[in-house]
């Protein structure tokens, strides 16, 4: 019953002189990209949360915790660029106050301190404020963002396409990881 009252509550906001979103979340993006591409007869879609705190929502890709290792996160990590690499796809970020566009990816060793010690650093590009590309964001601050509260995650938008529309075998997005490039200006 409470849920249904926020909802209601969020829908007044949006209603008003000056709307309001707050009381949106990713339930309502998700539902609203599935309702509008059926009002309008257009091609199939799937929306799916990629990445979002475990519990937080019904069925999300991969669930992130707190106690995750580091062989957990490299699989968190090679989800998103493989999902990012599909021709038919975009990935929505819910961070704080906001949602943005992944526009790209990066990962490269860096030095982490004075002894040499190498790091594997890893980006997004995304906007703080706004929606031009204008922040590269570690993948550390992202999982912090999805950790801090249920209502954040990375949603999945995927364009379902017929049979002979669909990308031919050898443009297929690659399984593989690529390739680590060192020394990469930030």
């Amino acid at each position: 019953m409470r849920e249904l009252l926020t909802k209601r509550k969020g829908v007044m906001r949006l209603k008003a002189e000056r709307p309001n979103t707050g009381e949106i979340g990713t339930w309502g993006v998700k539902t609203a990209a599935e309702d509008l591409v059926a009002s309008r007869g257009m091609a199939s879609m799937r929306v799916r949360c990629l990445l979002g705190r475990r519990g937080s929502m019904k069925s999300v890709a991969m669930a992130l915790s707190k106690a995750d290792d580091e062989a957990t996160i490299d699989q968190q990590w090679a989800g998103l660029k493989t999902s990012f690499g599909h021709p038919y796809r975009c990935l929505v970020f819910h961070l704080t106050n906001h949602y943005a566009l992944i526009f790209a990816w990066r990962e490269w060793l860096a030095d982490a301190d004075p002894s040499g010690q190498k790091r594997l650093r890893r980006q997004i590009l995304t906007s703080r404020r706004g929606q031009r590309p204008s922040a590269w964001m570690d993948f550390e601050e992202v999982r912090t963002i999805l950790l801090g509260w249920n209502g954040y995650h990375v949603l999945e938008l995927e364009r379902l396409v017929k049979e002979e529309l669909q990308v031919p075998p050898e443009f297929q997005p690659s399984t593989r990881s690529c390739p680590v490039v060192e020394n990469v200006p930030a």
